[in-house]
C-alpha cells in the first residue's frame, strides 16, 4: 500500500510537471497575423504583363472625369465590376461569381471561368495574375494591379 501510495504521488508530480512545462511553450509560439481581407471595394490602379520577377506595369487608365473604374469583392461570392466611360460618364456593372481555393480566385463570367493567381496581397493592395503561357517551367501573367484605401 505504501509502494502505491508513493507510486501516485510520483505520478501525480510528473504530471504537474509536464502540464505546467507544455503550456509555457504556447506563450512563446510566434502569433499568424490573419490573413487581409479579400472583400471590398478595389480600383484599377496599374496593368501589364510579366513573370513572378520581372514586370512590365503601367498606370491603369480610367475614363477622364469619370468615376475610377473599381470592383467590388463580397463575402457571398458576388463580383461586381464597375466601369465608366463616354461622356457623360456612364456606367456599366458587370455582376459575376468568384470563389477562392488557396491562392486562386476563380471568377465565373457565366460560360467561362477565369482563374488568377494571387501575386501581392495586403491589406492596401491586391496584385491578380492570369497565366497566359508557359516558358522553360515560368509563368507570364496578365497583371492587374489594385488599391484600396
Amino acid at each position: 500500500m505504501k509502494k502505491a501510495k508513493l507510486f501516485l504521488l510520483a505520478l501525480t508530480a510528473f504530471s504537474a510537471v509536464t502540464i505546467t512545462s507544455c503550456g509555457g511553450d504556447d506563450d512563446n509560439a510566434p502569433v499568424t497575423p490573419p490573413a487581409p481581407s479579400i472583400e471590398g471595394t478595389w480600383f484599377y490602379s496599374k496593368d501589364g504583363m510579366g513573370t513572378t520577377s520581372n514586370e512590365m506595369l503601367q498606370p491603369y487608365q480610367h475614363a477622364t472625369g469619370c468615376t475610377k473604374d473599381h470592383i467590388e469583392v463580397m463575402a457571398n461570392g458576388d463580383f461586381v465590376d464597375h466601369s465608366f466611360s463616354g461622356s457623360p460618364c456612364l456606367e456599366s456593372e458587370e455582376m459575376l461569381k468568384w470563389t477562392r481555393q488557396g491562392n486562386k480566385i476563380t471568377v465565373d463570367e457565366g460560360e467561362t471561368e477565369t482563374v488568377y493567381e494571387i501575386l501581392n496581397h495586403t491589406d492596401s493592395e491586391l496584385k491578380l495574375g492570369e497565366v497566359l503561357s508557359t516558358q522553360g517551367g515560368m509563368a507570364i501573367y496578365d497583371i492587374t494591379v489594385f488599391t484600396r484605401s
